[in-house]
């Protein structure tokens, strides 16, 4: 029965948190001009509320992996939890610029801890029978978040402001603080750190960030190249290390390396689609705001019911099959909308009821690939990497946006120009996001049919089923 009780405190210490963390990254875009407004910020100080949070978020995930990992998983996790929750609040209470930067960057270093953490331990704490179901329920609980949240931070600034924002995510905090107090058990592994790797690593994926945030300008170009050169120098100087800061060999694991690169195709789509969507409602179609924020919440709420029934199917079927299955209802849904000049509102909808059925898929099968594709020791540096490779697709998706936007000449600020600018903005980022999505099925299919000879016996029975059921 205490065994039971930890696997029920660990669920739902880990839907709320992946909740939280998802909410409190995507929930800025409707209070920015009240942030500005408030504080009397200016557009670069605006634009770092978002790009210091990714920057601190992707740079020390796996790094502090290590950390973690050393000196306890659930501890470092309690800890990270009562540090977002006081980074909440600080922002709320923010007097100026310097004050809600300072929150973000705090808020962003303990949300890469609690990534690293997360996936650790659902995957020791749950049954592998239960394991599909639970990882199902995790990343529905972040979908719904991620997609949800400029509709429910619409209405918090509406009634209230934009600091309750902060303090109802810094409230939602005690929730899994007091949960991780009722768990009993430790996962510690101890593992040597590298300080000098880990230094490289973090330079390199801060300057990778901070040139995706700036694609539009030739010294972002350069601060990625320059960012490469540091990978490959970290790559070389770890060779031969004993302790590396990155198990770089989990990548020779084909399947861990496809499952990543999905992973960073999923998260690329499902934040640009939300962007896309959006701004279609409020500024294309010209829909009243609460109508727009109900069919915003269309996607999350399919996404809800989705994900745990696609979780069961994990013990059914494998997992990469049923990734591609998925993506390709995304790729659906993107061939829906390159026709949106003229896509009428019922067959956008159609297209949110199928985006939310295709991340529901394909979410909980991906997460379920990659974290079981590898030994227990690597778990930590299986997470972390997950956990990056989904924010690197969300900061690239808004880099290639921006910087499609800076082409085109979309401007915000003059709405008589924003209607068609803003079309066909969407139809070039919905042609690179139909290409992402390709190329990640056809990694998905190969995954699966290179790396597994025989026939799977599942699938072929329940083909035989519905062949004699029709």
């Amino acid at each position: 029965m205490d065994n039971k009780n930890e696997n029920r405190y660990v669920i739902i210490i880990a839907v709320m948190t992946q909740f939280i963390a998802a909410f409190v990254g995507n929930m800025l875009t409707i209070a920015l001009k009240d942030i500005q407004h408030d504080l009397c910020m200016s557009i670069t100080e605006l634009n770092l509320l978002s790009i210091v949070y990714y920057i601190i978020l992707i740079s020390i995930s796996i790094p502090l992996s290590k950390f973690i990992s050393n000196y306890g998983i659930k501890r470092y996790f309690k800890i990270n939890l009562v540090i977002l929750a006081i980074g909440l609040v600080l922002s709320g209470l923010s007097v100026n610029s310097i004050m809600i930067i300072s929150s973000r960057i705090i808020q962003g270093f303990s949300f890469a801890g609690l990534a690293v953490s997360l996936y650790v331990m659902v995957v020791k704490q749950i049954p592998d029978d239960r394991l599909g179901p639970v990882l199902g329920m995790v990343s529905s609980a972040g979908y719904l978040a991620m997609t949800s949240a400029p509709a429910i931070a619409g209405v918090i600034v509406s009634f209230l402001n934009w600091r309750f924002l902060f303090y109802i995510s810094a409230v939602l905090c005690l929730v899994p603080i007091f949960m991780t107090g009722k768990v009993k058990t430790e996962w510690i592994d101890k593992k040597t750190i590298n300080y000098k790797g880990s230094i490289l690593y973090i330079f390199s994926m801060v300057l990778l960030v901070i040139g995706f945030f700036n694609l539009n300008m030739f010294w972002g170009l350069a601060l990625i190249a320059v960012s490469q050169i540091l990978l490959v120098i970290l790559v070389k100087y770890e060779k031969n290390q004993q302790n590396k800061t990155f198990n770089f060999t989990l990548l020779k694991n084909r399947n861990y390396t496809i499952g990543n690169i999905a992973a960073f195709a999923s998260y690329y789509i499902t934040h640009v689609l939300t962007y896309i969507i959006t701004l279609y409602l409020l500024y294309v179609v010209d829909i009243d705001a609460s109508i727009g924020g109900l069919i915003l919440l269309i996607t999350p709420i399919v996404m809800v019911v989705t994900s745990p029934i696609a979780g069961q199917l994990t013990n059914r079927f494998d997992t990469r099959s049923l990734s591609a299955v998925a993506m390709t209802i995304i790729l659906a849904v993107l061939i829906i909308l390159i026709f949106i000049r003229t896509l009428p509102i019922e067959l956008l909808i159609v297209a949110m009821i199928l985006q939310g059925i295709g991340h529901g898929i394909f979410s909980p099968s991906n997460n379920k690939n990659v974290l079981t594709c590898v030994d227990d020791d690597d778990l930590a540096d299986t997470s972390a990497f997950l956990s990056t490779s989904k924010d690197m697709g969300r900061t690239i998706s808004i880099g290639v946006f921006n910087t499609i936007c800076m082409v085109v000449g979309l401007n915000m600020d003059n709405p008589s120009l924003v209607g068609d600018n803003m079309l066909t903005v969407s139809e070039i980022t919905i042609f690179i996001s139909i290409f992402v999505a390709v190329i990640s099925i056809v990694l998905l299919i190969y995954s699966k049919h290179a790396f597994e000879e025989k026939i799977n016996l599942n699938i072929l029975n329940f083909l035989k089923t519905m062949v004699k059921r029709s």
